[in-house]
């Protein structure tokens, strides 16, 4: 009689939760058991510690406690989502990345986790007169800043919120991978708002050593995003070389983005690859 991995595992002494529809099932008899489930049940104990230790290395990596990573698990396996997920143990670790990356960024940027995980203080600038000006390429306004009606100010943050939308969407589509995306986007947008000037944010940028690390992108993957983001020096034959952000806030849509061969090119390349990410 052939053994399947069911007997397997039995004979091994393995739960089943370390497969994704063993952990499936035992989130479903946990939900169906109802309150006091997680506190009373052996199986839900060894899977909280299991996760714990799973996720360890990745909360190390960004300076968290393992048992932040395992409160991240516990709160994404609480959830109905992950019930329905094609791959539960994939939904529970991008869970935990997510919320990983946010306290850290969070911390770094002096801003709680929730704020970093829908986007950075770049987003959700001031809206006086002036503090953005270097962005929308205008002349520094004279005189005291004036503050905006509601209306300008609302329409400001929402074509920055559609402009880094676009942003992720066309890396995304060229090779980025999605998780890494968001959180790389939202940082040097996040960082360039504090900065004062695209100018400066890529000069403070280009110093950055922490965050490239964390993401596990390669050397040549963290200049090439710089670069695609916020433009860089005059060179022959296109000596006003501007980022994807300013483009998209003034005269560019999407659209005519991906009609820009050499930005296309140069996105592709700078894509971290898996070898690169992990080696």
């Amino acid at each position: 009689m052939t053994m399947n991995d069911h007997d397997h595992r039995e004979l091994c002494h393995e739960p089943e939760f370390l497969t994704s529809e063993g952990l499936r099932a035992l989130l479903h008899r946990l939900h169906d058991a109802g309150p006091g489930a997680w506190q009373h049940d052996e199986s839900a104990s060894a899977l909280l510690s299991y996760a714990i230790e799973k996720y360890r290395r990745l909360a190390r990596k960004w300076n968290r406690d393992p048992a932040d990573a395992g409160y991240a698990a516990f709160d994404a396996m609480r959830s109905a989502n992950v019930l329905q997920a094609r791959d539960p143990w994939g939904y529970v670790t991008r869970v935990v990345q997510r919320s990983i990356m946010s306290e850290a960024i969070g911390d770094r940027l002096l801003i709680s986790p929730a704020r970093a995980r829908k986007g950075g203080p770049m987003v959700e600038a001031p809206t006086r007169t002036g503090d953005r000006h270097w962005l929308y390429d205008q002349p520094t306004s004279p005189g005291p800043a004036a503050e905006l009606d509601d209306d300008t100010a609302s329409d400001d943050v929402l074509l920055l919120r559609n402009a880094i939308a676009d942003i992720v969407e066309l890396l995304i589509g060229l090779g980025w991978p999605d998780l890494i995306t968001d959180v790389a986007v939202d940082y040097v947008l996040s960082r360039t708002g504090d900065a004062g000037s695209i100018s400066n944010a890529r000069e403070v940028l280009r110093k950055e050593t922490d965050m490239p690390a964390r993401l596990g992108l390669p050397d040549d993957s963290w200049p090439g995003l710089l670069r695609v983001l916020l433009g860089g020096k005059s060179r022959p034959g296109r000596p006003t070389y501007k980022g994807v952000l300013v483009r998209l806030l003034h005269y560019d849509t999407l659209d005519t983005l991906l009609k820009d061969d050499e930005l296309i090119v140069e996105i592709a390349l700078a894509a971290p690859t898996e070898k690169g990410r992990h080696g």
